[in-house]
């Protein structure tokens, strides 16, 4: 309901506008009444009415003084004037000022104010929008500046002025500075859907009006309620949650950055407990960002090679062993959350293209929305066990000669080594010539244009799923040396691998 204040000297006027009209059906309701412009402006400035519906000739401060007086206070109200002159010259002076109408009270009917109703709930939800999308755009500006000052350790001054240019956007609708703000910092994706549950069910309880916002970074979602006045949250209701994070009881908001902040460290250390529910925060309670950096270290490219070559074997036991003791020693280091994450995208991205299933990546969901160190551990367990029996069910013979099917299981398992057909001709124990021949004849390429291809296609994967170093890569897929993998990977596809990395990483 847009809110309606009545300034009209003449008592009778004023219960004859009450009347004419049913206010609720047009989507209006009567917030107060002023018999001349100084009461009004002081009701203004606590009842903020979208709509003053005002008489120009008025004693103590007339209807053209209210609008200009409530214009410099920064009042967002809507006007439409009442007169009962016949002079056109006060009309047109208000509508310059910025009315939308006006209205001859002396031949008012029910139509007329009917449509002059409907002409400003137009106009009022109009300005709604562009004051909410201006308003978004400065809550999300805020949330970038604070997020580059957290990941670039810059000072808040950027964050700072954006919290201040909340403000200004605030006033300039007419609407009161916010001046708390709570946050609750959660794991996984929840969706702006849960403050709207929190709200409805009194878990988060604002004195006035609030606005909402929930961001997504890293696995980990905050949610944030500012208010005009006091927030109340229902503690018991949120600790006994399904969800695991941090809250903060309402504060300023020119504290937001190190709120914030303290609210990602603390996350980090939850990352790694098995305790259930949302825990209150106090400040300062978390460690200094330098003492968490220390154990940060480089992720395993050796331990993720090895997983991902067990699982090109369908070796399901052996890949949820390496796992274990991968993740073991993440936590044994406590390495940051994202970095963990970055890793599990890195071994899922490579499950499912191995698998032929690139769609499956995110493990449908449960890898984003993991709530613990544990959990994302046996998400990623169930997705590399539900691929490899895909490709199980799938697995197919390539020819239809054994001892070259033999060589080919082989040279899929091992690509990375030295492969050589004198190597394989003792395997099959046959004669190098004729294994040769019989391979070509049986595959159309010879042995070692296949591994080959095996290795540019490995090659590719890493390049596309991976930040490991191009010469890194080269190595681990069989390469001998960076400038041979150069060569061989730009003869075949017309780009250097560090080419072929940039294009895939633009395309995401």
């Amino acid at each position: 309901m847009w809110k309606v204040l009545l300034v009209e000297d003449e008592t009778f006027v004023r219960k004859k506008l009450r009347k004419l009209v049913n206010w609720e059906e047009l989507g209006f309701t009567v917030c107060g009444e002023a018999d001349n412009g100084e009461d009004a402006l002081q009701q203004m400035e606590t009842l903020r009415p979208d709509l003053v519906l005002a008489d120009i000739a008025m004693p103590v401060m007339d209807g053209l003084e209210l609008l200009r007086a409530s214009q410099a206070a920064g009042y967002a109200s809507k006007f439409i004037m009442l007169t009962c002159m016949n002079e056109f010259e006060y009309p047109r002076q208000a509508l310059e000022l910025g009315a939308i109408g006006y209205i001859l009270k002396l031949s008012m009917s029910i139509a007329e104010l009917q449509a002059a109703l409907a002409k400003a709930g137009a106009e009022l939800e109009k300005s709604r929008v562009q004051r909410e999308l201006a308003l978004s755009r400065a809550f999300d500006h805020c949330y970038a500046q604070a997020l580059r000052s957290l990941h670039t350790g810059e000072s808040g001054e950027a964050c700072d002025a954006a919290v201040e240019a909340i403000s200004t956007v605030r006033v300039s609708m007419g609407a009161a500075p916010l001046k708390q703000v709570a946050l609750v910092t959660l794991f996984g994706d929840e969706t702006g859907r849960l403050t709207e549950e929190w709200l409805a069910g009194r878990v988060i309880t604002p004195e006035t009006c609030v606005w909402k916002n929930a961001l997504f970074h890293n696995g980990i979602t905050t949610l944030f309620f500012w208010a005009e006045g006091s927030m109340d949250i229902d503690v018991k209701a949120l600790e006994a949650g399904r969800h695991r994070g941090v809250y903060s009881r309402p504060f300023h908001p020119r504290h937001l950055l190190r709120r914030w902040q303290e609210h990602l460290q603390a996350m980090e250390m939850v990352w790694y407990e098995d305790t259930p529910g949302v825990r209150e925060l106090m400040s300062g309670q978390t460690r200094h960002a330098d003492q968490q950096k220390e154990g940060t270290v480089v992720p395993s490219w050796e331990t993720e090679r090895r997983i991902i070559a067990a699982f090109e074997e369908l070796q399901v036991k052996t890949v949820d062993e390496l796992l274990q003791g991968y993740w073991v020693n993440l936590e044994k280091k406590r390495v940051p959350v994202e970095t963990v994450r970055e890793a599990a995208g890195r071994l899922s991205h490579m499950f499912a293209s191995i698998a032929g299933r690139v769609e499956a990546a995110n493990g449908g969901g449960p890898l984003r929305n993991s709530r613990s160190h544990g959990e994302l551990l046996a998400a990623l367990s169930v997705l590399q066990t539900e691929l490899a029996a895909a490709m199980a069910r799938t697995k197919v013979k390539l020819t239809d000669h054994p001892e070259i099917n033999r060589i080919l299981e082989y040279c899929r398992q091992h690509y990375n080594r030295n492969i050589s057909l004198k190597a394989m001709a003792t395997m099959v124990r046959m004669e190098e010539h004729y294994l040769s021949r019989l391979f070509r004849q049986k595959t159309n390429d010879s042995l070692i244009n296949y591994v080959q291809t095996l290795r540019l296609d490995k090659a590719k994967e890493l390049l596309a799923h991976t930040s490991q170093p191009v010469a890194e890569i080269g190595r681990s897929v069989g390469f001998p040396n960076e400038n041979y993998f150069a060569k061989t990977f730009r003869k075949h596809f017309g780009q250097t691998p560090s080419q072929y990395r940039k294009e895939q990483l633009a395309q995401e």
